[in-house]
C-alpha cells in the first residue's frame, strides 16, 4: 500500500492551481483518495468568522486586510493537512494488514519503478493537495515539515 502523499501546488495568482486540484479532486474515483487543502477557502472562512465575531460586514468585498486571520489560517490548512495525512496513512495500514503487496517504504521517491506499482494500485492511492502560492521557501518547508511526520512523500508542482 503507497503511503499518502502531500502535493504542494505552487505558483502565481490566476495560474490555474485550485483548476488543477479541483481536477485532482475530480480523478479520485478511479484513482484513490484525494483530499484538497485550500489556502484561500480556509482564510476566507476564517476572515468571515473574524469579521462577524467584530461585527463587521466580511472580509471577502473589503479592501482590508486581516493578518491575524492570515495566519490563522494558514497553521489551520497545515493542521487539516497533517490530520488527513495521519488518517490516510492509519487506512493504508488497515487496509495492507493481511498482505504486504504494495506497501512503500518510509523516504522512498517517487520514481518512474514506483509510478508502475502506483498505477497498477491505482485504488490505494492517497493524495493531500495543498493549494496555495508558497511564494516564500519557509511556507514550502513548513508544507514538507508536515509530510514528514508522516510519510516522507512530498511533490511539488509548480503550475
Amino acid at each position: 500500500m503507497p503511503a499518502p502523499v502531500l502535493v504542494i501546488l505552487m505558483g502565481v495568482p490566476g495560474s490555474g492551481k485550485s483548476t488543477v486540484a479541483a481536477q485532482l479532486k475530480r480523478e479520485k474515483c478511479t484513482r484513490g483518495s484525494v483530499n484538497v487543502v485550500s489556502y484561500d477557502d480556509l482564510f476566507d472562512e476564517i476572515a468571515a468568522g473574524a469579521a462577524s465575531r467584530g461585527g463587521q460586514e466580511g472580509n471577502a468585498g473589503s479592501s482590508s486586510f486581516d493578518v491575524d486571520s492570515w495566519h490563522a489560517s494558514r497553521r489551520e490548512a497545515l493542521g487539516r493537512a497533517a490530520v488527513l495525512l495521519q488518517v490516510a496513512s492509519d487506512e493504508g495500514r488497515k487496509d495492507c494488514s493481511g498482505g504486504k503487496a504494495g506497501k512503500s517504504k518510509k523516504g522512498e521517491k517517487v520514481g518512474e519503478k514506483e509510478q508502475t506499482s502506483v498505477t497498477a494500485l491505482d485504488s490505494t492511492l492517497r493524495l493531500v493537495v495543498l493549494d496555495d502560492t508558497f511564494e516564500y521557501r519557509s511556507m514550502r518547508r513548513e508544507a514538507r515539515r508536515v509530510a514528514r511526520q508522516v510519510s516522507d512523500l512530498c511533490n511539488l508542482l509548480y503550475v
